[in-house]
């Protein structure tokens, strides 16, 4: 990847049916991202949980990631998503919770 600033990640999850992979996949080369890695699990096949983690590089991400989120949106609703799509380079909040 060129820069941490054009990568980003998307994590979601819905019920297991056909087409989730490719629609995600369509809807990310349409946008230009390239599809850097791909990890998916289904908990049953026919009627299971179906988690995906993809990260791309889409140059000009960080001021595209507003639209990007809300043209996603109809991919998610047919699918029935909880999504999170973040950039690679962006901190996380950390807790440190620490007892006797």
């Amino acid at each position: 990847m060129s820069t941490a600033r054009d990568a980003g990640r998307l994590l979601l999850s819905c019920p297991d049916r056909h087409g989730i992979v490719a629609a995600v996949s369509t809807f990310l080369a349409d946008a230009g991202a390239n599809i850097v890695t791909s990890d998916q699990f289904s908990t049953d096949p026919e009627g299971g949980a179906f988690f995906l983690r993809i990260e791309f590089h889409l140059p000009g991400l960080t001021e595209r990631r507003a639209d990007l989120e809300r043209d996603f949106g109809a991919i998610a609703d047919r699918f029935a998503m909880r999504r999170r799509l973040s950039l690679v380079g962006e901190r996380k909040r950390v807790w440190l919770l620490v007892s006797r």
